[in-house]
Parts: C-alpha cells; structure tokens; sequence
C-alpha cells in the first residue's frame, strides 16, 4: 500500500523541482520532535540569499503539521520593509493563532490561508471551543489587548511575541504536561525595521530574549543578510549567545547536478552532464541562480545547451535583462525608493564593488560620490539589507563573494549612471566570460569529485563488502566531523592538492581518509599512486594524524603496475563501479559513467 500523501500547506518551490536538502529538514524534523524532551535550544539557520532557506523551513512546517501531533509548528516571514508595531502585533498574533488552532483540527484550508482573509473574530470563538487547550485561555485575552486603544504599544507587541512561550508554559502549574511549540521565523534580520508609530525603534532583539528561552518553545530563525543578523541581532545584546548556529551553504554540486537534470527533463531541454556542472559551477551551487539559466534556455526556444559558450550568452542575458536582473534590481530598489536615493546608492554600490575582497572603505567613496562619510555608511547599511554587500558589525563591510552579483551591480552602474546600451553591455560581458575558459574543465573534473564529497558526507559508521575497495574482509565507512580539500608539500616537491579529506576524531587526536580523485578514461599508472603516497604521507606528519587511510578513484581503473603499488602501500582503490554501488547505497542516484577496459 502506498503511503498516504498529504497536501502542502507552504510550496514556494513545485514539488518536481524541489532537490536535496533533506539532512538539514531531516535534522530540524529531529530537533523539533525532541522539543518535549528538552532536548532543542534556540537556533539560527543563515545563508546567502536564494539559497533555498524558506522552502527548507515549508518542508518542515508541512511534515510537521502531517506527520505527528505532539509539537506545534509555527512558521512566520517578516517583510523586509519599515512596519510599525501595531501592524506587526496584529500580524503576528493572527498568524500564531491561526496555525496553531489549524494543527489541533487539522484543518489545511485554514492553516493555508492569508492572514488579511481570517475573520479574527470568528478565528478567536473557535479557538475558545478548544476547552482544554491552553489557547483557550489566551486567545481572547489577548485580543482584547490589542484592540485597546489605552494599551500601551510595547505591551501589545510584547503579548504578541510572548504568546508562544506563554501557552507552552500554561499547564506547568496545573501539574499538567507543558504544550510544545517549534517556532520558525523567516528572515529575521527584518526586527531591525520595525518602529512604533512615532518611529521609534522597537528594540524588538529585548523582546525577543524571554520568547526564545522556552525550553519547549525553542524559535529557529533564518536570516539572508549573514553578517548583519550575527553581529546585529544575535551577536550583541539582548539575544547574545541564546541561538545555536547552523550554517546553510549552496546546493552540493551533486544536487545542483540534479536540479538541472530536472527542469531540463520539465521544460523538454537536453543539457549534457559536462554543460550541467558547468551551470551549477558558474552560479556557484545557487538554485535560484540555475533555475533561471535554464528558464532562459527554455524561453529562448532552445532544444540542446551544448556548449559553455551558449552557457555563458544565457547568463549574460539573464544579468542584463532577466529574471536575474529583475530580482536583484527590485531588491535593489525595495529599499531606496526615491529617486535621489536610488540614484546614489547605485553610485555607491557600483564604488564598494571595485574593492573586490579588500575592506570596503567609505572616507574614499564619500570623497568619489562627493557625499558625506555619514551618509555613505547610512547607504552601505541597507545594501547590507538588500543583501548586496556584507556587513561585519559598526562601519565594516565587504562584498559578498558572488560573482552573478558583482556582474549585476556593473551592469546596473552602466546602465543608469554611463547610460551605457544593454546591447553593449551584453557584448561586453560576453567577452569578459571568454575568459573563463578554464573553468569549463574544471567543471567536469569537479563531477566526479562532487559525488565522492557527497559520499564522504555521508558516510555514518556502517561497514560495507571490503571488495567496493579492492581489500578483504569489511569496511567501516567513520562518521566525520570534516570534509574539505587541502594543500600539501612533500618534501623535494611541488605543492600537492589533496582532493578531498576526511577527517574523525578518535581521543584528542585526529584520523583521516585521505582521498585523490581522477575522472580520466585511461588508466591510473603506477607513478601517481607514488606521487599520492608522498602527498599522504607529508600530510599524515604536517597535520600529526594518528591514522591515514589512503584511498585512489579512477572511473577509468587501474594499470597492472598500479594495482602492484597501491596493493603494497595497502591503498583502498576504487572504480566506478565501486564507486556506483556506494553512491546507491547511500541514496545518491547520481552515478559515474562507467569506462570499459
């Protein structure tokens, strides 16, 4: 029998599109069932922007609402313009009750619907029927709260945000178990724009301090702008050191991989493996980013994406004139509205984006701009917000390491400051990306390494058949606390790149696999597997490992004299078929083409 399949209540991404991510969602599906047992503490999730952060956090808001019954799950976006408190108290309080009043009936329509389309009234008298709960006791209350027109604005606020907290906690004195909540709340770093009405600051990071302590009522945030919501709004004050953090990078090349291969097969493109990781490289493991290459391949009526060339024009046409260039120019302008501030803050973008990775100085651009220091800093602040350079707390900043983007903020420079052509800029972009010609090999040598990363990131302490390495008996496969790539110099020797290492500790010491990839057709030849055990053995001393387990992938195989080296040196050697059956075993569907002879 088929397992029962339920119907979303948050789906930003179509569910054929959606790809990966399922350790983080099944980690915070983890964390928030452990909630009752006080196991889960407040915690940050922040990335880039695009990254996929919010359909992560729909994912468990969904499974969570289906699949159990214990935890409530609360989920919560804010705006990312000025709001005034009264607005988001209302917002605030209407979104929490009707979630959680949706859970306990399991009512999807209700819970699907838009806050502005719930008669609050009518939302508050169902939430009283529920005699036991201890929303009963609240709801009301705090409505009337809100409604009072004596009531002052930082206790409405106040009740709004501590109303999660304060049902968990209801039944703690009536001897009865507390009511565990799993509050997520989408970009985060937007508290920094609510104001009362005289436009004051709400200072909601000390509001936020008593709400996030609950120790069944743990609140997992998200926020874009990564530096902003570390250094600003959990990094001092009121919420320092209350959030754990979890950091989430771009989509694994492997999955990026896959995502291509998706919406090629949506939108009837053919895009071989080679031009597919050479879009996940160029956009930098970034979905959005891919979506919109593809999307422009589709919409340019193309049947095959054959080459890095035709790569290239769709990426400098979704910059000067895409999807891309429509959403960071609508970003761009969310937050300078008026026509001089656009103006100017374009001006000083387009000056922050030429320090490249050096420390973004705004007494030199204030000079450049002809603009006080000050109001450089103020505008240097919301491209921060706009996620557009990095904010490292007080007047530091740097760019984001972006590519897409830095292209973006030239073409934005030239269009409305040098009124320069999009056709000239497009031309001019073309020629730029000739240059990258290398990173078109690159991109295919980096598939194979992609899906041994990937296996490495998952190995979890099971043995497999010693034959997936060419050695007798079992294979444990350790769990490790790292996977990176390394540089090494044995000694006489040219530095030497280690692909990829894994690295458990065991003690106070540390073991490693040490792992070299090829993704040649011809063979391993028996004077790389001596090149390989110099590199391991520098890096065994260099790094003090108590444990090296050395380990050669070739998709192409072995020559005679190779398999007599690594056999001597006791070297774990694989192929692709090795290399496939763990690749399945570990749930990875994306396999090495399997060379013959």
């Amino acid at each position: 029998m088929k397992p029962k399949r339920y119907p979303p209540i948050f789906q930003s991404v179509p569910a054929d599109e959606f790809t990966d991510r399922e350790e983080i969602i099944g980690m915070l599906i983890e964390r928030a069932t452990n909630t009752p047992r006080d196991m889960t503490l407040s915690a940050s999730i922040v990335g880039q922007r695009r990254l996929g952060k919010t359909a992560v956090m729909e994912q468990v808001y969904n499974r969570l609402f289906w699949e159990q019954d214990e935890v409530v799950p609360i989920y919560f976006n804010f705006e990312s313009q000025p709001t005034t408190s009264t607005e988001l108290a209302w917002i605030y309080f209407t979104n929490f009750l009707k979630q959680y009043v949706a859970f306990r009936l399991k009512d999807d329509v209700l819970a699907c619907r838009d806050n502005w389309d719930v008669e609050l009234k009518d939302l508050v008298a169902l939430a009283e029927t529920l005699a036991d709960d201890p929303i009963a006791h609240f709801a009301g209350r705090v409505f009337r709260l809100l409604n009072s027109p004596t009531a002052l604005l930082h206790f409405k606020l106040q009740a709004a945000i501590y109303l999660p907290r304060q049902v968990m906690e209801y039944n703690r004195a009536r001897w009865k178990p507390e009511t565990p909540i799993f509050v997520m709340l989408d970009e985060f770093q937007n508290i920094l724009l609510i104001n009362y009405s005289d436009g004051k600051p709400a200072r909601m990071t000390g509001l936020y301090q008593w709400a996030v302590e609950g120790r069944q009522c743990p609140h997992f945030v998200t926020g874009s702008a990564v530096r902003l919501i570390n250094q600003e709004v959990l990094g001092t004050g009121a919420l320092f050191g209350r959030f754990r953090y979890i950091e989430f990078p771009p989509m694994e090349n492997v999955y990026g991989l896959e995502l291509v291969e998706k919406l090629a097969f949506k939108y009837s493109l053919t895009i071989p493996e080679p031009v597919a990781g050479y879009i996940v490289t160029r956009c930098g493991g970034n979905p959005f980013y891919i979506r919109c290459v593809v999307m422009q391949a589709m919409e340019q009526r193309y049947e095959k994406v054959e080459n890095e060339q035709t790569v290239n024009d769709l990426i400098a046409h979704e910059i000067t004139h895409g999807q891309i260039w429509r959403d960071w120019g609508s970003q761009l302008q969310r937050y300078f509205e008026q026509i001089n501030s656009y103006y100017i803050s374009k001006r000083i973008l387009f000056h922050a984006a030429r320090y490249d990775d050096e420390r973004i100085v705004p007494e030199e651009i204030a000079a450049e701009v002809e603009r006080p220091v000050d109001e450089v800093v103020r505008v240097l602040r919301q491209l921060a917000f706009a996620e557009m350079i990095d904010a490292r707390g007080g007047p530091i900043f740097y760019n984001l390491k972006d590519p897409i983007l830095r292209d973006f903020i030239n073409t934005q420079y030239e269009l409305d400051v040098e009124k320069q052509s999009l056709e000239s800029i497009h031309q001019k972009l073309l020629q730029e990306y000739k240059s990258l010609k290398g990173k078109y090999a690159d991109a295919v040598g980096a598939l194979v390494e992609a899906r041994i990363g990937a296996l490495l990131n998952r190995f979890d302490g099971r043995t497999v058949p010693g034959r997936l390495f060419h050695v007798e008996g079992k294979v444990q496969l350790p769990r490790f606390h790292y996977v990176s790539d390394t540089l090494v110099k044995p000694p006489g020797e040219r530095a030497y790149q280690i692909d990829l290492k894994g690295s458990w500790r065991t003690g106070y010491d540390f073991a490693a696999w040490v792992v070299e990839v090829k993704h040649w057709k011809k063979r391993v030849t028996a004077d790389v597997v001596e090149k390989f055990v110099a590199a391991y053995t520098a890096l065994a001393q260099e790094t003090k490992l108590v444990g090296v387990v050395p380990w050669l992938v070739n998709k192409g195989g072995f020559t005679k004299g190779a398999i007599e080296a690594l056999e001597q040196h006791s070297i774990y050697y694989s192929g692709a078929a090795e290399i496939n059956e763990l690749l399945r075993g570990f749930g990875i569907e994306r396999l090495l083409p399997e060379e013959s002879g």
